[in-house]
């Protein structure tokens, strides 16, 4: 028999950015490995949201999200760097391309090391 580990929920994620010291008003840099995680509870496309939700959930309307939001492809083949359109580059994840592309995210301008940050700073 395989030992698998219950779906997370939104409010146990919430429960452990909690314990982790996350509070309201806080920013906070979330550069993840979702799968390390463990499988969240609903539906595929609600996983995402899942912890994004989990987050604010926390951090409040005061808080502020923030992701790496690299862009390797202008190092690696000079690739231009579009801060509006060039996307984020696959290895940083799916979370990381997901807050990025959130309503009201802003982009700083170093496609090396930019970040996309959402919420009140």
């Amino acid at each position: 028999m395989v030992n698998r580990p219950s779906p997370i929920t939104s409010h146990a994620l919430a429960k452990a950015f909690q314990n982790c010291g996350l509070g309201s008003g806080d920013a906070v840099l979330v550069h993840s490995d979702l799968f390390a995680m463990g499988p969240v509870s609903g539906k595929r496309d609600r996983i995402l949201p899942t912890y994004v939700d989990a987050i604010w959930d926390v951090i409040g309307e005061k808080g502020t999200l923030v992701v790496p939001a690299f862009f390797y492809e202008y190092g690696r083949f000079g690739t231009p760097y579009d801060i509006g359109t060039s996307p984020v580059s696959r290895e940083l994840g799916f979370f990381s391309r997901y807050v990025a592309s959130q309503s009201g995210a802003l982009r700083s301008p170093n496609p090396l090391t930019a970040l996309a940050a959402v919420g009140d700073r």
